[in-house]
């Protein structure tokens, strides 16, 4: 992978970044909760609808961009194909909490495996040209981290849910306690490779 890879990848990840926060809008909650006539609820679904094509749209061109430049057995295939936008427990009706719910916590997974590509775009890109495959991101420990920190990143969305607000601040500490310990962790394996290219120039010096 190169710059223009690079480059059109943050193309692709500006387009996820326009994807709203929430699938429905409190102006659309409103709309559909507080009237029955059809014509009302009709503009409310016909939007829902644009939104879910530019979502389909956007992951068809990411998908298209990882065909083009990473193995086809590559964790990133697996990873995009688990993020649906649709609640894992079932189907719900329109205004379901659920349904926004399970769009803002794919939305920031979509987001952050699209960060952690670049991430490695742009560290290969800065290692010298004959340096070995065998780098962090197709170590074990790195794809290993990366399903924890995606599914970290559930604690930092704010959603509506029907549970004690005590239990939740909990999960919230204990989870920003795990993500420093991810970040730590990261830092040491970017020192490991920081450390490599400096004895690969030694070693041409």
């Amino acid at each position: 992978m190169n710059k223009e890879s690079l480059r059109r990848l943050l193309e692709l990840r500006k387009e996820a970044e326009s994807l709203p926060t929430e699938l429905l809008s409190e102006r659309n909650y409103e709309i559909y909760t507080g009237t029955e006539a059809d014509e009302d609820r009709a503009e409310v679904y016909n939007e829902l609808s644009a939104i879910r094509e530019n979502k389909d749209k956007i992951i068809r061109k990411i998908i298209g961009f990882l065909n083009a430049n990473v193995d086809e057995e590559s964790v990133y295939h697996t990873q995009l194909s688990k993020i649906t936008f649709r609640p894992k427990e079932g189907i719900f009706n329109i205004i379901h909490y659920k349904n926004n719910e399970a769009w803002r916590f794919d939305r920031t997974k979509l987001l952050n495996l699209l960060e952690i590509l670049e991430n490695e775009i742009r560290e290969k890109m800065n290692l010298p040209k004959n340096y070995s495959e065998s780098s962090i991101f197709s170590s074990g420990l790195f794809w290993t981290i990366l399903p924890l920190f995606i599914g970290l990143s559930y604690f930092f969305g704010i959603y509506k849910a029907e549970f004690d607000k005590s239990e939740t601040q909990k999960e919230l500490n204990k989870a920003k306690f795990e993500i420093q310990n991810l970040k730590n962790k990261n830092i040491l394996l970017k020192r490991k490779i920081d450390s490599l290219k400096a004895s690969k120039k030694l070693q041409y010096n």
